[in-house]
């Protein structure tokens, strides 16, 4: 029998299966519920678009670290402190979870024995875990700092498991050398990064105990992007593909995931990547002196992307006999709709997934040249193609295209329709988590990455630290990494994080 308990001003969700204590960690779970102060509606079931669909059903997990702060020297081990910031959490997280239904929902089938989901804004609340370690935050680093984190926060779940225990995960570690991390996972079907740091951006300030402004809030839950590009009622003229997704003939067996293995990482500080932008467009100018506008201006992104997208494809093809030096490689980019629209005049909000999964695509003879020359043409490549598909009328095709598929394909959207890219790339590194401020005692640690971690192979992902960003660099093989350390480039602007 489940009872509500109302403990301070958080309402937590209590019995013997959601509410105990781990003997052997020591780890104690709770469901934390949303709050009822503002007594605000229930949205109706929310179905998911197609671009929700084309995201992998995983929770978006990441980690954020703090230094403890006692205020008395009563409090050495700082245990009372971290009790007290445990409770302000919760309390801010009840209410940020008011504010955001969704977030505080189930994923489940729009019906029984149905195979489309939607988003149930039931109150069902947050799975919110409390550990505290009797060994320093160092030793979490061995020998997968993630995978160690974040045990107990699930990476992927069976649908009927989701659609049991929501769509939120919270975990909240203290460390005897007085770390604390704070990982909060958000399924990828419920919201993207945007919207994740959107959520996170307002259980910060909550916790904080700032007002929130009503209209940095969304105004609507529903999911239809096709809204944000009707201004006017011409007819769309559908293309027959758009780079970035492809379309899995349905009896094609399913794509292999890529490996996953322990990968390397880099910093490059803001000084270098600005440096490399630098140098890059010096090379385009000389290239093409009569060339001007657009053709010249490269972004400090486009540089650095252009850098490792090369310097990974050199290394994962050193061993490769068969390869091909003539034929094209793809690069998957995640590009924010809501932030290239409010570029063009369209500014709004959007709580889902808007990312637009564009494709560049760049010859594979130019990536397997290890010189700087190469490089920045390879930039220049990035920057024609993201302007070819972020004009207005691009995107509104892309995402007619994308909804005329998932109508085509009902209800198998996320088995037929596949993110494209012989390497993508992410733009994690727009969010800052580093500077997430969840109030006193907690003093924000400018790093949320350790040196350590596993990730697909032919991905980047990209955070930003302290002066400037750090890149995981997944390859195939200890061997492939082996060429990516030796790599001149990737030497010259970047530094090693030592393992």
């Amino acid at each position: 029998m489940l009872s509500i308990l109302e403990s301070g001003k958080h309402a937590i969700l209590a019995n013997s299966k959601n509410d105990f204590k781990d003997n052997k960690t020591g780890q104690h779970t709770e469901v934390v519920k949303p709050s009822s102060k503002l007594n605000l509606p229930t949205p109706n079931p929310i179905p998911l678009n197609v671009m929700d669909l084309i995201m992998p059903p995983l929770y978006l997990r990441f980690l954020m670290m703090y230094k403890l702060q006692p205020d008395s020297s009563a409090d050495a081990d700082g245990e009372k402190m971290f009790k007290e910031i445990v409770e302000r959490l919760k309390t801010s997280l009840a209410d940020a979870l008011e504010l955001y239904p969704p977030v505080a929902g189930r994923l489940r089938p729009v019906e029984p024995g149905s195979s489309e989901l939607a988003i149930f804004c039931d109150g069902h609340g947050s799975e919110f875990m409390v550990e505290s370690a009797n060994y320093p935050f160092v030793d979490a680093d061995v020998p997968d700092m993630q995978s160690g984190m974040l045990s107990s926060i699930p990476l992927l779940l069976p649908p009927d498991e989701v659609a049991t225990r929501g769509s939120l995960f919270v975990k909240v570690t203290k460390f005897s050398c007085g770390t604390v991390t704070i990982v909060p996972a958000l399924h990828h079907y419920v919201t993207d990064l945007a919207s994740y740091m959107d959520f996170l951006t307002t259980w910060t300030k909550l916790a904080r105990g700032e007002s929130v402004d009503p209209n940095s809030l969304p105004k609507s839950w529903e999911r239809e992007p096709m809204d944000f590009f009707s201004t006017n009622k011409d007819p769309i003229v559908l293309p027959e593909s758009v780079p970035g997704i492809f379309v899995i003939p349905e009896d094609a067996p399913p794509r292999p995931f890529p490996s996953i293995r322990s990968t390397l990482r880099w910093y490059f500080s803001d000084a270098s990547l600005e440096q490399l932008k630098r140098d890059c467009t010096g090379l385009i100018a000389s290239s093409d002196p009569n060339a001007g506008g657009d053709k010249l201006w490269i972004s400090t992104a486009d540089a650095f992307t252009a850098l490792v997208w090369a310097a990974q494809t050199r290394a994962r093809y050193a061993f490769d006999p068969k390869v091909v030096a003539n034929e094209m490689q793809s690069l998957g980019v995640a590009v924010d709709a809501r932030e290239r629209l409010k570029t063009l005049g369209h500014p709004h909000q959007y709580f889902g997934n808007f990312n637009l999964s564009l494709a560049v695509s760049a010859p594979r003879e130019e990536l397997l040249k290890p010189t700087l020359d190469a490089t920045a043409r390879v930039a220049s490549t990035i920057r024609m193609g993201l302007l070819e598909h972020l004009t207005f009328e691009a995107m509104k095709k892309r995402v007619a295209f994308l909804e005329a598929q998932a109508a085509a394909l009902r209800p198998r959207v996320g088995h037929r329709l596949m993110l494209e890219g012989d390497c993508r790339s992410t733009n994690w590194s727009r969010h800052d988590m580093t500077k997430m401020d969840f109030g006193a005692g907690l003093k924000p640690v400018y790093t949320n990455v350790g040196t350590r971690g596993n990730f697909p192979a032919g991905t980047m992902f990209i955070w930003r630290a302290e002066g400037g960003v750090i890149v995981a660099t997944p390859l195939d093989s200890k061997e492939a990494d082996d060429v990516l350390i030796a790599d001149e480039l990737m030497q010259k602007y970047g530094t090693l994080v030592v393992q």
